[in-house]
């Protein structure tokens, strides 16, 4: 064990030295090489939280500051002979609570049988505040090989968990509240979904997806936040990969299908847009030269980055793209960095300014005698899709399951093997001498804020037109303001905040001239 220490202390030094247009501050492994991480999120205060589990045996959640400080470390079993945990999801609340959300499940013949849904509460020191368990049935065979799921937590810290089942059949969504009860658990059989993909929560929209019975179609459920099923529809798609819902309360399902874009184009990717009521509003297609297939998308800044993989030569790439709002495509991006390989993209964040990042598994292949082999990848693009930097920090790290943006625009990302976390200061994620510079272009103050802060910046002429714009760390608009008439020079203008909970957020000055963003800390 010591010689593989130090062979991996080398390959990292080589990796930081072979790119020196970023830093990596730290690389932590989950303590035991045989953890296995899943996924992870960040809180208000810019702690990282990852989960994961020990072989077939317990779940493991960790928590990290930012500079890399080991805080606390759960661990949580079934407590019912044969019967195990496994963590599936991740999410945060404002006041900086943990939950945790996954399976229960015996094991029989090399499957997996979940027989409940397993939610935990943690306070920000670690104290477990309930754990509530929701019993499902789950139909495992070829058709249904895994028990997927997604959480979500509202302003109130609410807890909402989508998945699909059996028994109850559908799509399945449960609601627990800030003390652990169990508000609903409601299901829709309708268009007859059986897997689970998605889920987004936005405003008092729950929105699902997944898969049907019918391999030609893509379902869609959405509930609202009191458990009333507003609508669902099917539409023509391989299932649902993931759902997205705009400010307008408009929802994106990603997807994909044989020949949409010319009947020779094999399977192709393909958005829809349905509006608040379920109303289709368009359909859109795209053709990367051969099969391919979406994995994510997000929507920031009016913008939806999509990632997927595709094929044209035997092997699968990594697929990035950009679409605007209508679906028009901005730019895409094909990474194929070994040629003798599929390769995948896990995970993709977008900065207000739509800087794209993408996590996953590829290459370079580090071994000359191997050039197969496969290893975590991070890549960085601009919002025009050049490619700004690549790294592989980790080559015992496998596959990089999650990347997340914290306040100052550094890098958290986690990978496979060993639960690994990972940081990278800001020079990592593109933030080039000209954001420095317009960074210090603005004075915000006082920051720490309590209700108000007052922004002043410098004008090269008279503006007839400035807005500021306040978003969180997600990318999403939270407080737009506009400014008309303002003069040449140093200008200071009032905004209030009181609306806005605890936490950071990006103010983005724009102008005619420039753009310019700082840092909001509000208390």
């Amino acid at each position: 064990m010591k010689t593989r220490n130090t062979i991996v202390g080398v390959l990292l030094l080589v990796s930081a030295n072979l790119f020196s247009q970023y830093t990596i501050d730290w690389i932590i492994p989950g303590g035991n090489f045989n953890k296995t991480g899943v996924m992870s999120t960040r809180d208000n205060l810019d702690n990282l939280m990852i989960t994961g589990y020990l072989q077939s045996e317990n779940i493991y959640t960790r928590k990290y500051d930012i500079n890399g400080n080991f805080l606390w470390e759960s661990i949580d079993s079934s407590g019912i002979n044969g019967k195990y945990e496994k963590p599936i999801w991740l999410s945060c609340d404002i006041s900086n609570n943990v939950f945790v959300v996954g399976k229960r499940y015996s094991i029989s013949s090399g499957w997996e049988y979940p027989d409940a849904i397993v939610a935990m509460k943690y306070s920000p020191s670690g104290t477990l505040q309930w754990k509530q368990t929701v019993p499902v049935s789950v139909l495992i065979g070829s058709q249904h090989p895994g028990f997927n799921m997604r959480s979500e937590v509202d302003y109130n810290g609410n807890l909402y968990i989508g998945t699909a089942a059996a028994n109850p059949s559908g799509f399945i969504l449960v609601k627990i509240d800030p003390d652990g009860n169990i508000v609903f658990t409601q299901n829709s059989e309708v268009n007859a979904p059986t897997g689970f993909s998605s889920m987004r929560l936005k405003d008092n929209q729950v929105v699902l997806t997944g898969s049907s019975g019918d391999l030609s179609a893509a379902p869609i459920a959405v509930w609202d936040t009191s458990g009333t099923l507003l609508w669902t529809v099917s539409v023509l798609g391989k299932a649902g990969t993931d759902v997205e819902v705009d400010d307008d309360g408009n929802v994106f399902l990603l997807t994909s299908f044989s020949n949409q874009v010319t009947s020779t184009s094999g399977y192709d990717v393909m958005i829809y847009k349905f509006n608040p009521s379920g109303a289709q509003l368009w359909k859109k297609d795209y053709d990367f030269g051969g099969y391919d297939f979406p994995t994510r998308f997000t929507f920031v800044s009016n913008r939806l980055s999509t990632i997927g993989y595709g094929s044209v030569s035997g092997y699968f790439d990594w697929i990035v793209f950009q679409t605007d709002a209508s679906g028009n495509k901005l730019w895409d991006s094909r990474y194929d960095g070994t040629s003798f390989n599929d390769e995948y993209p896990y995970y993709i964040v977008a900065n207000p300014d739509n800087e794209v990042i993408v996590t996953g598994i590829g290459g370079p292949s580090p071994d000359p005698f191997n050039p197969s082999y496969l290893q975590m990848v991070i890549l960085e693009y601009s919002n025009s899709g050049t490619q700004l930097w690549v790294d592989t920090p980790n080559l015992y790290g496998g596959a990089g399951l999650s990347c997340i943006l914290a306040g100052d625009n550094s890098l958290f990302a986690m990978s496979y093997y060993n639960m690994t976390a990972y940081h990278y200061d800001v020079r990592a994620v593109g933030v080039n001498d000209d954001n420095k510079n317009n960074d210090q272009a603005i004075n915000i103050f006082p920051n720490p804020c309590s209700t108000s802060v007052t922004v002043e910046f410098d004008l090269a002429k008279e503006e007839e037109n400035v807005s500021v714009s306040i978003y969180d760390l997600s990318g999403n608009l939270v407080k737009p303001f506009r400014f008309m008439n303002l003069q040449a020079g140093t200008n200071r203008i009032s905004l209030d905040l009181s609306e806005l909970t605890a936490g950071i957020y990006l103010c983005h000055v724009s102008s005619s001239t420039k753009n310019q963003r700082a840092k909001i800390v509000k208390y």
